[in-house]
């Protein structure tokens, strides 16, 4: 029974300087400025850490895959385009050739008439234009005459 006591006490003086070294280890850590937190309250700031962390990488993770679908439908809509302008170019080419293929007299011909065309255009433009002249002197004239006889 007194090896009990013994032991026990022991054991709790064992505790009470492993306390009192700490707690003097804790106040000369913080007289130095170094970090005086427990070994739990580390874990805990560390584990918070880590989960705060966590969160954003998931923020960065989802807007990642968010840009990454956005420039796949980009993509396909590129290529859906390039789709599109390769058959025009293709239609486009078989024109050319047709029109390559059209005999000279033919396109001579269609030249001439386009060109009967054009001076046509042209001689009513010009009929057009002198007629605007001669309208313009015109009502020069008469408001110069009337100007005279009322203002005069």
């Amino acid at each position: 029974m007194i090896d009990a006591i013994i032991a026990s006490v022991a054991v709790l003086t064992s505790v009470a300087a492993v306390t009192a070294f700490w707690d003097t280890e804790r106040r000369r850590r913080a007289r130095r400025g170094e970090p005086t937190d427990t070994f739990g309250e580390r874990m805990e700031r560390l584990t918070t850490g880590l989960r705060e962390t966590s969160v954003e990488l998931d923020k960065i993770l989802e807007e990642i895959a968010s840009v990454t679908r956005e420039r796949e439908s980009l993509l396909k809509r590129l290529e859906e385009r390039v789709e599109v302008l390769t058959t025009q170019e293709e239609g486009i080419k078989e024109r050319i050739e047709a029109i390559r293929s059209v005999p000279v007299p033919a396109a001579d011909y269609l030249l001439g008439e386009l060109e009967k065309i054009d001076a046509q255009r042209q001689r009513r433009e010009t009929w057009r234009q002198f007629a605007f002249f001669v309208a313009g002197v015109v009502s020069t004239g008469v408001v110069s005459v009337v100007a005279v006889l009322f203002f005069g």
